[in-house]
């Protein structure tokens, strides 16, 4: 019950990076709920201080784990590029962006938007490569509570 609130806490903590300050207290109830708990089912005073302990070094690995980047998601059109698909699409990644993630949805026959995610301190490049071999390389980021996306070629 302990982990499952700690993993509930963290993802308010995470929530509240992203549209700080929503869920910031959500996130620090979660964490002074299982202080409350574990003083609540445990009589010695010995047993708090462990178990809280161990706590304490779950949660923080928890953090650690699996990271304390902000993410973000959005959508943009590849018309406002001046890009227009004839046939099938490829995204690429080159090979230093590991965490970032691109996905194309067809519209119609010619036109694609583009599904953008990534975390919020990072930088991330890719290429659009159609069955005409024409590339179109891309860099996007996260800027002031928007996402920059670039084209580079």
């Amino acid at each position: 019950m302990l982990l499952v609130l700690a993993f509930i806490g963290r993802g308010y903590i995470m929530s509240a990076l992203e549209t700080f300050p929503h869920h910031l207290l959500s996130g620090i109830f979660c964490f002074i709920f299982i202080i409350i708990i574990v003083l609540g089912l445990f009589d010695k005073r010995k047993y708090h201080i462990g178990i809280l302990s161990i706590v304490t070094i779950l949660v923080i690995a928890l953090f650690l784990i699996l990271g304390v980047q902000a993410e973000y998601e959005t959508y943009r059109t590849l018309d406002e590029y001046g890009i227009t698909f004839k046939r099938n699409v490829y995204v690429s990644f080159f090979a230093d962006e590991r965490n970032g993630n691109v996905e194309l949805i067809k519209i119609d026959d010619n036109d694609y938007t583009v599904k953008i995610r990534g975390a919020k301190n990072a930088k991330y490049r890719f290429s659009l490569t159609d069955d005409n071999n024409t590339e179109y390389e891309f860099e996007y980021y996260y800027d002031e509570n928007t996402v920059v996306l670039n084209r580079t070629n």
